[in-house]
């Protein structure tokens, strides 16, 4: 799969909140936090294969995060 714009920065704050629900929500819905772990999980493997800035391919986000 080619990618033309990435975002392992963001993702990155997307597997943080993840992998923390999961945590909170274990002995709630042990199913539910499986899925988190593994959406995390996933999110991971993108990030890592494809590194990169998120506001240097969103141009209209540029201006926010800079």
């Amino acid at each position: 799969m080619q990618m033309s714009a990435t975002g392992s920065d963001l993702a990155g704050s997307y597997i943080t909140a993840l992998m923390a629900s999961s945590m909170a929500l274990r002995e709630v819905d042990a199913a539910y936090a499986n899925r988190l772990v593994e959406t995390g999980r996933n999110l991971y493997w993108f990030a890592n294969n494809y590194r990169g800035i998120y506001s240097d391919h969103i141009t209209d986000a540029q201006a926010f995060y800079k």
